[in-house]
């Protein structure tokens, strides 16, 4: 009995111990704080490229990855601003675990600790500062950083540290963010008949996926560029990567026969976009007088370098955008002729001149007039098509319905060579005037005495009637053909008697 007894207690303890163990590697593997008092906790780990405070900050950690300056933010609910701040900051010190050391290669003495302010977000008062670690290279062997921050103590009475500094040790079991553990069983913590395979630290490395750089938007001033004009094109691109730094990047830009570029060649060089970082660049261009109206592409094409696994690499990305081109308006119509007096009853012809002093046709071109006291209002003709740089004329003809004023207005309707419908208009006037003499002029007449002037006695050749006339005419005809016809007698007569003399 006493044996058994011995047993189950020995295998108590033995499960209690298990338990124990579990949730302490529970907590170290969750990234919890161990520490000798829950005075203390480390708010961020962060790691940069250089030692400058101007480094880029690294996106993530691998195997063999050099951090030029990694910075540790502690927050200490147990001091104040005023008695961190009172004591040299060369007394506190930091060390590394020798038993779970993450990094290699740390300069001895070399943690920089920074004045303390007010800790913020956070649950109750405290302080917050920052130590910053240099050249460090992560080894790959585990994923949990355990480190001590010695705080300074008094070696006297003299000494003026501050009871809520003196003598602190704060220690930390940290779970590294954003790092890749190396290909190992170092974080393995079962034993050798453990079956439990669910292991993730040895899951293979794998390495990041390619980078590209994209445009996302671009912008040119308007829904159109205007030929014959400049403009200037904005272009935001982005590194999709968002582990990987793109470098040496050479952006080549690729204009169509229609833009020119001001003032610069058409290849860009840019040192650096990190991980899922936005650029922009503004392009100054001029479009060709000539330039069709319609879209045309320009042509992106980017060159750079990304590290992964260690090896510099070089990739490319292409990109395309079109702006669409506006041909300038140059259709007009020019300065109608029409006479300043239309009498009713009578039409009188103008004619509508236009001129294209564009790049483009004009397309479906139409008139038609509209107005007051018009014998035909609302006349309409369909002239066609107008090629650039060409003059042409239609002709309509008018009559006033009455005497009085004329007003009207010529419209053209047309389409340019980006199917816009487009109406030009032009106004007209004239006078209406009537043939017939109004009653009041033939009264004016009366009263200058026409009646008074007196009729002058015809002449004796004015009172033979026509058909006199008519008869005069036939007598001298005959008696002009008597005179011939005796004339000719009388010669004949003559030549027989000069015969008979022979």
């Amino acid at each position: 009995m006493n044996s058994f007894s011995n047993r189950a207690i020995s295998l108590m303890l033995a499960i209690v111990f298990l338990l124990s163990a579990g949730l302490c590697g529970f907590f170290l593997l969750a990234g919890m704080t161990v520490k000798a008092a829950d005075d203390a906790i480390v708010q961020s780990i962060k790691y940069f490229e250089a030692e400058s405070s101007g480094g880029f900050q690294l996106p993530e950690i691998r195997p063999g990855t050099t951090i030029g300056r990694l910075r540790i933010t502690v927050i200490d609910y147990q001091t104040t601003v005023d008695d961190f701040n009172s004591v040299p900051k060369e007394k506190f010190s930091f060390s590394f675990s020798s038993s779970r050391k993450v990094f290699d290669g740390a300069r001895a003495g070399s943690a920089v600790f920074s004045d303390a302010v007010e800790a913020t977000n956070v649950e109750k008062p405290g302080i917050s500062y920052t130590v910053d670690l240099f050249d460090l290279k992560y080894n790959g062997s585990d994923d949990i950083f355990v480190f001590n921050i010695n705080y300074p103590s008094k070696e006297s009475d003299a000494d003026s540290i501050p009871d809520s500094i003196n003598g602190r040790t704060l220690r930390f079991a940290e779970k590294l963010p954003d790092c890749v553990i190396a290909e190992s069983s170092s974080r393995r913590h079962d034993s050798d008949d453990d079956d439990d395979d669910d292991d993730t630290s040895s899951r293979p490395f794998i390495a990041p996926a390619t980078p590209n750089i994209i445009v996302t938007s671009y912008d040119y001033g308007g829904s159109s560029v205007t030929a014959a004009g400049n403009f200037s094109l904005n272009l935001k691109f982005y590194n999709t990567s968002s582990r990987l730094y793109a470098d040496n990047i050479v952006m080549k830009v690729t204009v169509p026969e229609a833009f020119t570029m001001n003032n610069s060649s058409n290849t860009f060089y840019i040192e650096r976009m990190r991980p899922n970082e936005t650029l922009e660049r503004t392009l100054n261009l001029s479009v060709k007088p000539s330039a069709e109206p319609q879209s045309h592409p320009i042509k992106l094409a980017f060159t750079f370098e990304a590290i992964i696994d260690d090896e510099r690499k070089q990739f490319t990305s292409e990109e395309e955008i079109s702006i669409p081109v506006n041909q300038l308006n140059r259709f007009s119509l020019n300065p109608m002729e029409l006479p300043e007096t239309l009498y009713v009853g009578e039409e009188q012809s103008f004619s509508v001149t236009f001129v294209n002093k564009g790049k483009t046709p004009i397309y479906n071109i139409t008139a038609s007039i509209e107005g007051t006291n018009l014998a035909k209002p609302g006349q309409q003709q369909f002239f066609g098509n107008l090629d650039e740089g060409k003059e042409d004329s239609i002709d309509f003809y008018i009559s006033p319905t009455e005497a009085g004023p004329i007003v009207g207005e010529v419209i053209l309707t047309y389409e340019d060579a980006n199917m816009n419908v487009t109406e030009l208009r032009t106004g007209f006037s004239a006078n209406g005037e009537s043939y017939d003499m109004p009653a009041d002029m033939m009264g004016g007449m009366d009263d200058m005495g026409m009646e008074d002037i007196p009729m002058e006695e015809p002449k004796w050749y004015q009172k033979i009637p026509v058909w006199g006339w008519g008869i005069a005419v036939v007598v001298i005809i005959i008696f002009v053909a008597f005179i011939i016809k005796l004339l000719k007698a009388k010669k004949a007569k003559k030549l027989e008697d000069e015969d008979e003399d022979f």
